[in-house]
């Protein structure tokens, strides 16, 4: 399956004990898989990768002041994408009431850039959000610079952009009417 495929009966996580790989495919360069677990379900290793790699990226990289360890984690699902080098995406989406009444994403982070991780981590989120969590609509504070690609997948402003750690950030919403 290529990256950029969007499918109607996309595999979603579950809270089931089975393997927590949802989707492979082949691209380029590696065989990548998809992965979501709850936060219990986390083994020690797999959490210790994904908090380094959002402390890489937002802490060191972004340059972003914020406390990134913040309580939400264990209410969350975790998506992630690796191949044989390892973790190279990540997501994160939040049961409602954490960070607004609707499920909400957050902590969206990739490492290999431009290959269509984010795509596929938004994607495989929003058919959880709808056909798991029973949801009717998900959230997002997205960084300014992002927008399209929120707005490609069904997600529109629906509140004026806030300054958080000195980053402009557009409050989106989908209401999941195309998945």
């Amino acid at each position: 399956m290529s990256p950029m495929e969007v499918k109607a009966d996309w595999p979603t996580c579950s809270n089931s004990g089975k393997e927590d790989t949802l989707v492979r495919w082949d691209t380029k360069e590696a065989m990548m898989e998809l992965h979501c677990k709850r936060f219990d379900e986390l083994t020690t290793t797999e959490l210790y990768e994904i908090l380094r790699l959002r402390v890489d990226v937002f802490v060191a990289e972004q340059e972003c002041a914020r406390k990134e360890i913040d309580g939400k984690d264990n209410h969350a699902y975790h998506f992630w994408v690796s191949d044989e080098n390892g973790l190279q995406g990540y997501w994160r989406v939040l049961e409602p009431g954490i960070n607004s009444e609707h499920v909400a994403f957050s902590r969206m982070v990739v490492r290999k850039r431009g290959c269509g991780l984010a795509r596929q981590l938004l994607t495989a989120g929003l058919h959880h959000a709808k056909n798991v969590m029973g949801a009717d609509a998900v959230t997002v504070t997205a960084r300014y610079t992002t927008t399209g690609m929120y707005e490609k997948l069904g997600f529109h402003k629906y509140a004026e952009p806030v300054i958080m750690d000195g980053t402009e950030y557009v409050p989106m919403k989908n209401d999941l009417s195309s998945i």
